[in-house]
């Protein structure tokens, strides 16, 4: 079955969750509609960073999906199904994952899989935690974050690499019109598989974004292995896995960074020299 996933999603409490599964369907078959081919299976990598826990939430009932969706077990423990409450509507797959900060500064993404790691550790003990899970590994490319000493370190993981054994992560941030990175391409011509999601920010509206841009699998996803599925075929160097959606122009990628630069720089103050904090 065809699949076509945002592999990079946050969800954050200033979200509206209803948004986020109607904009996440809308979104994903417009991506997967302007391709070739016709209907797919859509779900988004739910990347959770330490402290939050959105996905256990959801399957323990303790967040509501809204009026119009409901929650869903599927035959494997690290996926969800959120589907229409009417009857005849395709699911949305929500597949549980992990988002690790590494010693060295760089983002490791465990896709279908949660391993019980820090973060905090070296890059290379983090992906060996990924892998020994049995989760797909995931370098994530972030502006900034390959340059210099990690980008020696990223070229490094990827001239020893195996195709199959790691991927490489793009994101929205990368605005329209920018080419991938040195490295990407690298990889690329090393075999690795580069992937696609949006990493939306913890602002209210971001929610919308999420599924614009992601990859498409044309064949080998199973709705009765869902994470099984989509393990084999990130780990194939053979499966084409293409790029697909829209990004957002870099005025809006800029002005996104500048609003996060801002919230960081206050969130590091004390609570006596915010601007607006209590006394």
């Amino acid at each position: 079955m065809r699949l076509a996933a945002d592999t990079h999603v946050h969800i954050y409490p200033e979200y509206n969750l209803e948004d986020v599964f109607r904009y996440a369907l809308r979104n994903l078959e417009k991506a997967a509609g302007n391709a070739s081919g016709g209907a797919s299976a859509r779900a988004i990598f739910l990347v959770e960073r330490s402290g939050f826990n959105f996905f256990d939430d959801l399957r323990e009932g303790k967040m509501s999906p809204g009026v119009e969706f409901r929650v869903e077990e599927s035959p494997e423990e690290e996926c969800l199904k959120i589907t229409r409450r009417h009857e005849g509507a395709d699911p949305l797959y929500v597949i549980a994952g992990r988002q690790l900060t590494t010693y060295e500064g760089l983002e490791v993404l465990a896709l279908a899989g949660r391993p019980a790691t820090e973060d905090g550790h070296a890059v290379g003990t983090i992906i060996e935690a990924v892998l020994g899970y049995g989760a797909v590994a995931v370098l994530n490319w972030a502006p900034g974050k390959w340059l210099f000493q990690r980008g020696r370190i990223v070229r490094r993981l990827i001239e020893q690499s195996v195709p199959g054994e790691i991927c490489l992560a793009d994101s929205a941030l990368r605005p329209w019109g920018v080419p991938i990175s040195a490295l990407m391409r690298m990889g690329i011509k090393e075999g690795l598989h580069l992937l696609l999601g949006t990493d939306p920010f913890p602002f209210a509206g971001e929610e919308r974004t999420i599924g614009t841009c992601g990859v498409l699998i044309e064949e080998g996803f199973d709705p009765q292995e869902p994470v099984s599925s989509v393990r084999r075929l990130l780990r194939d160097p053979r499966v084409v896995v293409r790029r697909v959606g829209r990004r957002p122009p870099a005025w809006r990628v800029a002005a996104k960074l500048w609003r996060w630069h801002r919230m960081a720089r206050v969130l590091s103050q004390p609570v006596h020299g915010r601007v607006g904090g209590r006394r």
